[in-house]
């Protein structure tokens, strides 16, 4: 193999070029029961929220099936919360997907978000507006009141993963509290009394259930395990404890696959605004809820959507998700932003109805197109969001922004009728050529783009501002010895 490595001007940013096979791999009770349950629960998740970022429950609004209330992506897994039962899905399969039901529960338990947090979610996928959502509320938990009289069954998270507790209101009982696993084929206790089930996604653990209550502030400790009533149904029995205080029986529900697939979540770029604000895009597997029947006529697809996320500079809080793409694969590659706190992401989309906004160009071109979009500094308005391609395969690794907010893209492209305008190099020369792309502010304008490349393959991986009025690119690329 032969490397051959030059640097190259182009304007104001620097770019590099490397080969690809060189480069790395750059989710109804009383008044006074309900608040007592919070002021219990609130206690049982403090330390919980000082752990880091956590999952948040989304009210679904019309980004996932009707049957879901509230949705939350964890770590590995999607909890989706329906009237019914709670739903975990492990990775895409309907297979690897584990259902938690009750036996002889309320059907009318309402649930409902507790909690309100700053952070909220935007979805801006497929090309009509009217199917997008902004500003999607985000929840610290869900409660559902009464879920045996006397009893609130509370979901939260804790670290990564999520929990729920059981609230028994003086008087109650957990012996009439039956949680059927449907989607476990077998259900066994380990020795240290977790509960172990056996499932498409591996076999999983859910840890020994913790019970206390309340006295005078002070924390007092009720022994508990579970009890096996079936092959795949448990229950709870607690020791001694006073029939006269509230209960909490808490699961621990920690759902960690020790084997199997699992979701797959990826970030490819970051950027820190001036406030020390965190952007972060990449590409986030499907919220579609699993059903158990395809015949349901509901999409049940492996697609994976592009994602921008703010975080706040303690990297505690997401102060928004917003979430890009269509009917079919949608990465978010490169990410930067501007002076006031609008993202600008590049990356690619195999969807014919990308969501666009005053496009450059408003439709797919090619088998796989670039896109560049801006967000608002709320991360909830497409500011602009365009195609960029041609006939063939086209990626944008790479973005940036000069001191007059020219936005600068680089990436990789097969087509030959790729945009160009006063171009270094006008034409395909390899199967494969690197690219580089200049637009106005706005994006209404292409100020110059140009093919870069040799006779083998050369992408363009990363572009940064160098100075104003020059700059350098470093260009390199694998050529084989031609054979013998």
């Amino acid at each position: 193999m032969i490397l051959r490595s030059q640097w190259i001007r182009l304007g104001t940013l620097t770019l590099m070029l490397v080969c690809p096979a060189l480069a790395g791999s750059i989710q109804s009770s009383t008044d006074a029961s309900t608040s007592t349950m919070d002021s219990l629960h609130s206690r049982a998740r403090g330390i919980a929220l000082t752990a880091g970022l956590e999952p948040a429950f989304e009210a679904n609004v019309g980004q996932t099936h009707p049957q879901v209330r509230f949705l939350s992506r964890g770590r590995g897994a999607q909890l989706f919360l329906t009237d019914h039962e709670a739903v975990l899905r492990f990775g895409t399969s309907t297979s690897a997907t584990l259902r938690l039901r009750m036996p002889g529960a309320n059907a009318h338990a309402e649930p409902r978000g507790l909690d309100p947090l700053t952070g909220y979610s935007n979805y801006f996928v497929g090309s009509d507006p009217r199917d997008w959502h902004r500003s999607v509320a985000h929840f610290g938990r869900v409660i559902y009141p009464e879920v045996y009289p006397g009893i609130d069954l509370a979901f939260h998270s804790a670290g990564r993963e999520f929990e729920y507790d059981f609230i028994l209101q003086p008087g109650r009982t957990p012996q009439v509290i039956t949680v059927d696993f449907v989607g476990a084929t077998h259900l066994k206790m380990d020795s240290e009394g977790n509960l172990v089930l056996t499932t498409a996604a591996g076999s999983v653990c859910q840890k020994k259930p913790v019970a206390y209550q309340v006295k005078e502030n002070r924390r007092i400790s009720v022994d508990a395990t579970y009890v096996l009533k079936g092959p795949t149904r448990a229950g709870f029995r607690v020791g001694q404890y006073d029939p006269s205080l509230p209960l909490v029986i808490d699961p621990v529900l920690s759902f960690s696959v020790y084997q199997g697939g699992t979701g797959l979540d990826q970030a490819y770029g970051i950027a820190v605004d001036a406030a020390g604000n965190t952007y972060i895009t990449g590409t986030t597997e499907s919220v579609n809820f699993p059903l158990q029947s395809q015949a349901a006529g509901y999409p049940n697809d492996s697609r994976k959507n592009a994602f921008v996320m703010k975080l706040n500079p303690q990297g505690t809080t997401v102060l928004y998700s917003t979430y890009l793409g269509g009917s079919a694969d949608d990465e978010g590659l490169a990410i930067t932003v501007d002076s006031s706190g609008q993202a600008l992401v590049s990356g690619y989309t195999d969807s014919t109805n990308f969501p666009t906004a005053s496009p450059y160009r408003a439709t797919n071109s090619g088998a796989r197109d670039g896109f560049i979009t801006r967000l608002s500094a709320t991360g909830s308005t497409l500011v602009y969001s365009t195609y960029l391609g041609g006939s063939g395969s086209d990626l944008a690794f790479a973005i940036a922004l000069d001191g007059q907010n020219n936005f600068y893209v680089a990436g990789s492209t097969t087509s030959t009728s790729f945009p160009t305008l006063n171009p270094y190099q006008a034409s395909l020369v390899a199967l494969r050529d690197a690219f580089v792309s200049k637009f106005n502010p706005t994006g209404s304008t292409l100020l110059y783009s140009t093919y870069l490349g040799g006779n083998a393959d050369d992408v363009g991986y990363g572009i940064v501002e160098y100075g104003v009025g020059k700059g350098y690119a470093k260009y390199e690329s694998v050529q084989a010895h031609p054979p013998i």
